[in-house]
């Protein structure tokens, strides 16, 4: 089966067919989604309403897009590692003045991505 998003109507459908007695297998099978999908698209809302269930699904796909940490934190990793700043330092310094700080590792896969858009396309010796 190929991944598509469930939407409106296909909810009203799934609300149907599960207010008839049929089975998460069997919607599943007859609206081309997989049992599990079904079986968490009728736990997203309990008891079951298809619009409550549309709209709690848009509003948990546009969380999905935050970024996890602030720019205003990426800023400031920034402005350290051109200070030459190690990823231990800055995380030491972030957590000394009790100040949320990404994790060591977050550091070093920025530097490495800010690095290696500075750096250009790799050459062949």
């Amino acid at each position: 089966m190929r991944y598509h998003r469930i939407t409106l109507p296909t909810r009203y459908q799934i609300h149907a067919l599960h207010q008839a007695g049929h089975s998460p297998t069997n919607i599943g099978q007859q609206l081309g989604f997989h049992r599990t999908s079904i079986t968490k698209e009728l736990k997203r809302v309990t008891p079951y309403h298809p619009e409550l269930a549309h709209q709690n699904a848009i509003a948990e796909q546009s969380r999905r897009h935050l970024p996890r940490i602030a720019p205003h934190l990426w800023n400031m990793v920034t402005a350290r590692l051109k200070e030459f700043h190690s990823p231990e330092q800055i995380y030491g310094r972030c957590k000394l003045e009790g100040q949320p700080c990404p994790s060591i590792e977050a550091i070093y896969q920025f530097a490495y991505r800010l690095y290696a858009r500075f750096r250009g396309p790799r050459r062949a010796l």
